[in-house]
């Protein structure tokens, strides 16, 4: 793709990751995990969408249209098993990381460790140590 200039180039805003957006981006996923979903980044819109497409075949459960082609679904390949245990591990870690943003305030290095802690338990799995397959 080519790089726009001037008035129609779009600007994206450089996001800090912390653990309120990394648990509000897996409530994002369960929300859409409910219902089918229309995502678009170009618009930056999103939408429920039908369960049925128009020809009556059972709709895409996620359809995140790719940012320069349109009416291109980058998730085709996911499966409703892959997006339903997709969606149970978004839930569960996204319950986690609102449990340790819950947890009372403690004072700096126990606060870093219990946010740490969390990190890792999102990353690796129970414990902080790789998961088995």
């Amino acid at each position: 793709g080519q790089v726009q200039q001037g008035p129609k180039r779009r600007m994206l805003w450089p996001a800090r990751p912390t653990l309120s957006l990394l648990a509000r981006f897996f409530d994002f996923v369960g929300r859409c995990a409910q219902a089918p979903h229309h995502v678009s980044v170009a618009k930056g819109e999103v939408r429920a969408s039908s369960f049925l497409t128009w020809s009556g075949n059972a709709a895409a459960k996620l359809f995140m249209e790719h940012p320069t082609k349109p009416g291109n679904n980058v998730a085709k390949s996911l499966t409703p098993g892959g997006w339903a245990k997709t969606a149970a591990l978004c839930a569960t870690a996204g319950s986690r990381l609102t449990a340790a943003l819950r947890e009372p305030r403690a004072a700096g290095a126990e606060m870093v460790d219990r946010y740490t802690a969390a990190i890792d338990w999102v990353l690796k799995g129970e414990g902080g140590g790789e998961e088995e397959a």
